[in-house]
């Protein structure tokens, strides 16, 4: 049994994975990761008012590149506040199709027109407050505790502790702490404790997970955050530390001093220039390993330029760092431009040298390194505006990786091609039914890898269906199948999951997004043979709380004798007070 139990300022839907992916440029929800899904997820609580909120803020969601807001807050000063999402489909290095994609995440203020100055609220928090006991062959406790309390001063106070099951002892939490403060005289902030540091496209500086080059055309390009409070539970990937930004017109100067470790300090500066129609910025870091009395330890410095540009339409970015280490240089730079009905194209270029080392970057890619990896990707997306035809969606994603140091058991460099066919089809307007093939071919281990999916949704009005099946073939065969039906009113929303898989290999795994309670992402990789039951409820109580259940049950009946393993359960239950 798990017990949640969590006081927010907003509660969220299960439903806002669809935003967060189609946002992110995910073709799936199992490749979200936990950071990226709660950061978006606060912004779909709490929507972004781009018509009141500053420069700094705007920079530091992640929602707008540099140059979007300059040209946001040039369109502003000539025209007054943006009132819809048709215009500011109109602003420069907007479009409709961005907007389309951003419109869960902003608002434009009107909801607060009419309230009286003297009842606006003047502080917003968010408290969550979590722990559980998991049964199997060994019990394990867990616990964790967020607060976040943000004012209209420009005031941020965030801390949390979390605790990993089997670890309850407070020397294995992890801590969180940050205090913020934007300044409202002139724009800039200061924040003590965690932050994130997001620059360029990822090449230097980005703690976080990025996606893989098998993800839609949205996926190829990044949009730097600079520094920012994190909103994680756990604060993985987060620095810590002191970091502050200062605007100054069109130029932007951010800079901090993190400490990675014990006896380890990484001072780093990031100044962007930003304009209506593109952004160029210089980082610079240095790592200082092993500082002690009288000793200086190693020192590591790393230094990139990064551009991005928006020209008629066609997006291109680029970034070009040089580790002064090893005297070694890495590059990444790619285009998406718009094509004649209704298509966009991106392709990106990748090339990190062995030599070179990011251990602070993160960049779509092929692999999860910075480094060892020369790569190309292509990827070309068909989606019609209007919806009267049976095609909604098509795409088309290849990527060619070569390894100049062998992996593994591999003679001289290594090589892996992967592809990705996506087609998503309403044969009905209550219909929906996507098919998906993925194939990938690499020179070590398990050569051939191949995984076929179809999804089908049916949409009744308030009872929907889903059905998917999966089949996927690498060491040998992988199966897996599930029926989900849901019922949705102003009261209640319910979910309730029957699946089935038959998989005999480790290598073959299959991962499912599994429907959760708020702050919980679970994204489980299913092997063995058997069945699962899975339960999610979230109703309505009053106004101002909600209650979240969830009930599962996994069997692995049908797996060999000599091979059977018991069944696990699993029961959450949260409740959502907002005020």
């Amino acid at each position: 049994m798990l017990l949640f139990l969590s006081l927010a300022a907003s509660a969220q839907s299960p439903d806002d994975m669809e935003a967060i992916m189609s946002f992110l440029g995910a073709e799936d929800e199992e490749q979200v990761n936990e950071d990226e899904a709660e950061r978006l997820a606060a912004y779909l609580r709490h929507p972004l008012d781009i018509n009141r909120t500053s420069v700094s803020k705007q920079l530091a969601s992640g929602l707008m590149s540099r140059y979007q807001i300059m040209s946001l807050a040039d369109y502003r000063a000539r025209h007054g506040d943006v009132l819809s999402m048709a215009e500011l489909s109109l602003v420069d290095g907007f479009g409709a199709y961005f907007t389309d994609r951003l419109s869960p995440f902003i608002s434009f203020g009107q909801d607060r027109l009419d309230v009286p100055a003297g009842r606006r609220r003047r502080l917003r928090t968010d408290i969550s407050v979590r722990g559980g006991w998991k049964y199997n062959q060994n019990n394990e406790y867990g616990a964790g505790i967020r607060a976040r309390l943000e004012g209209k001063s420009g005031m941020t106070v965030a801390i949390g502790a979390t605790s990993p099951y089997g670890e309850f002892a407070p020397q294995n939490y992890r801590y969180t702490a940050t205090v913020a403060y934007n300044f409202r005289r002139f724009p800039a902030k200061v924040i003590v404790g965690d932050f994130n540091a997001r620059f360029g496209q990822g090449l230097l500086l980005w703690n976080g997970l990025s996606l893989s080059t098998l993800s839609s055309v949205q996926a190829f390009m990044k949009n730097p955050a600079g520094i920012s409070v994190p909103s994680s539970f756990t604060g993985t990937y987060a620095h810590s530390g002191v970091a502050g930004d200062l605007s100054l017109g069109s130029v932007t100067i951010a800079g901090f001093i993190a400490v990675p470790e014990i006896r380890n300090l990484m001072p780093a500066v990031n100044v962007m220039w930003a304009g209506r129609s593109g952004q160029i910025s210089l980082t610079h870091y240095a790592l200082f390993t092993g500082i002690g009395p009288g000793c200086v330890g190693r020192v590591e410095q790393r230094s990139s330029i990064d551009s991005r540009w928006c020209l008629s339409g066609t997006d291109i970015f680029a970034e070009l760092a040089f580790d002064w280490s090893s005297a070694s240089a890495a590059l990444m730079a790619g285009t998406i431009l718009p094509l004649p009905d209704d298509c966009r194209l991106a392709a990106v270029v990748r090339y990190f040298p062995d030599s070179f080392q990011s251990p602070y970057g993160s960049v779509i890619g092929s692999s999860s390194s910075v480094s060892n990896e020369y790569g190309l990707s292509f990827s070309t997306e068909y989606k019609p505006v209007s919806l009267s035809g049976i095609f909604a969606r098509s795409l088309l994603t290849v990527d060619a990786a070569h390894f100049p140091v062998a992996r593994k058991n591999d003679r001289g460099g290594s090589m892996q091609l992967k592809g990705l066919f996506l087609c998503e089809m309403r044969p009905a307007l209550w219909m929906s039914l996507k098919f998906r093939f993925s194939e990938r071919f690499r020179t070590w281990g398990q050569a051939l890898k191949s995984e076929l999916r179809l999804d089908l949704e049916a949409d009744a009005g308030r009872v929907d269906l889903a059905m998917r099946l999966n089949v996927l073939r690498c060491v040998s065969w992988g199966f897996l199948s599930y029926l989900e039906g849901r019922y949705e009113s102003s009261f209640a929303k319910l979910y309730l999951r029957q699946g089935f898989f038959h998989i005999d290999d480790w290598d073959d795994r299959i991962y499912v997004y599994e429907r959760d309670a708020p702050a919980s992402f679970n994204v489980p990789a299913y092997y063995g043979r058997g069945l699962w039951t899975a339960f999610v409820a979230s109703l309505k109580c009053s106004r101002q709380c909600r209650l979240y259940l969830r009930a599962a049950y996994t069997s692995y009946a049908f797996m060999h004798q000599d091979k059977k393993k018991p069944g696990k359960a699993e029961l959450k239950l949260q409740t959502v007070i907002s005020f």
